[in-house]
């Protein structure tokens, strides 16, 4: 898979690599925005898909553990980064300078 000159699992991390960042700095707004998403999409949802689960257990045990997906190169971390509650983290701008900056490497 291949976005904008980027594989899309590493674009994905190289995105929540500036999240990490965004996490570092203000941990409370950027645990706020995911439980936010995860709220607006509990209700959108007729059942509970277990990444939901997942993503709320780990908000639940605070920023290693977060770091430790935002991070991580194995297999659930990879996936997911896939269902990211942290949109709405980074702004568009802030967004397109990762993608930039990973296409041109």
């Amino acid at each position: 898979m291949n976005c904008n000159g980027v594989d899309h699992d590493k674009l994905s991390f190289y995105l929540h690599s500036a999240v990490k960042s965004e996490l570092l700095t203000d941990p409370n707004r950027v645990i706020a925005v995911a439980r936010k998403n995860l709220n607006h999409w509990k209700n959108r949802y007729d059942y509970e898909p277990q990444w939901m689960s997942d993503w709320e257990e780990i908000l639940s045990k605070g920023i290693s553990a977060i770091i430790k997906i935002l991070d991580g190169q194995d297999e659930k971390s990879v996936l997911l980064r896939s269902s990211s509650p942290f949109a709405g983290v980074l702004s568009n701008k802030e967004r397109m300078r990762v993608i930039r900056e990973k296409r041109k490497s």
